[in-house]
């Protein structure tokens, strides 16, 4: 990467309207240490040939860059451990990586979107990071709640001690899930307790009722290291509260269209494609559908930010665990 950055500051300095710092460019640049800078920034001996050209062509002053290096430089962070982990799943993702743009995260403030960019590349200030080269064996034990090792999926979604910021983090997308259903006419119940057949009960987290079609949806955010975790987390959902379907049938009388759909968000802001169905039967438009799961994708990060600075504080100045204690 910083050669890549050398090259192509080299070739505009080349190309400079200031004739001076062209001409100084020219005598510190050499051509050889250009085409070391190239080739050690991934270029191919056969595209340099054409660059070359170019940086000593007057006339053409487009920077071609060495192919593919965006592609190469991910593949590679992929495969580090842990920073890599669960990464592949963002590449060419639009909208989980709306954030990502300025016009994504309005009103947020610097420490939130460098802590975002931390967590999405697994770069929190966690002892899973701390012991990425194994010196001290087993990841230690989370400081916070001593209950399992300190990783990024743990402080995210699972230590017990941010457990009142996760459920902030979760009743946000049930509250815009309910918005929306609401905006479309719907009927909506929230965390409506529904008696199964055997006596025992459940509380789906959002019930659509509107005309003869009932929706039951539950929301759940899962750790997003690998895509098949989230397919599971959906799968969950689905059968645990496809068993009410008779009881509200009797609730409902009128209705003959009943439907269960997990809404599953990972916790770095991985959006599920499996969600739009959950939009399309609410009667939102395709552009709105896009709109609202780039918003999901962006809060669900945001949140997922103050889950891990509540813990930050919780942890801070702490001494490491040992499975003993």
């Amino acid at each position: 990467m910083v050669a890549r950055c050398k090259v192509k500051r080299g070739f505009y300095l080349y190309h400079s309207e200031d004739k001076l710092v062209s001409r100084v460019a020219k005598s510190v640049i050499s051509l050889k240490g250009f085409r070391k800078l190239w080739l050690a920034g991934g270029g191919s001996s056969q595209s340099l040939i054409g660059v070359q050209d170019d940086l000593l062509n007057g006339e053409n002053i487009s920077f071609r860059g060495p192919e593919c290096w965006r592609a190469e430089e991910f593949r590679k962070w992929s495969n580090k451990n842990p920073q890599g982990f669960g990464v592949s799943l963002y590449e060419r993702d639009k909208i989980s990586n709306a954030w990502l743009k300025k016009t994504g995260r309005y009103n947020w403030k610097e420490s939130h979107f460098i802590r975002a960019l931390q967590m999405r590349c697994n770069m929190l200030p966690t002892l899973e990071l701390d012991n990425r080269f194994g010196l001290r064996g087993a990841i230690p034990l989370c400081r916070a709640c001593g209950k399992g090792p300190e990783t990024g999926s743990h402080v995210l979604g699972g230590c017990s001690e941010t457990k009142l910021n996760r459920m902030a983090r979760h009743n946000k997308l049930c509250s815009m899930l309910a918005y929306e259903g609401k905006r479309m006419k719907w009927e909506v119940f929230c965390e409506r307790r529904i008696t199964k057949k055997d006596g025992s009960w459940a509380v789906p987290d959002l019930i659509f009722v509107r005309e003869d079609s009932l929706l039951v949806v539950d929301v759940t955010i899962r750790s997003d290291g690998v895509m098949a975790w989230l397919e599971v987390a959906k799968a969950e959902k689905e059968d645990k509260y496809r068993k009410i379907l008779g009881p509200l049938q009797l609730e409902f009388p009128l209705v003959k269209d009943l439907s269960v759909h997990g809404f599953v968000m990972g916790t770095r802001g991985k959006w599920l494609k499996s969600n739009f169905l959950v939009l399309e039967k609410l009667g939102i438009g395709k552009t709105s559908r896009i709109r609202f799961a780039k918003l999901c994708s962006c809060i669900t990060t945001l949140k997922s930010v103050d889950v891990f600075q509540a813990f930050n504080k919780r942890v801070r100045g702490k001494p490491l665990l040992t499975a003993s204690q």
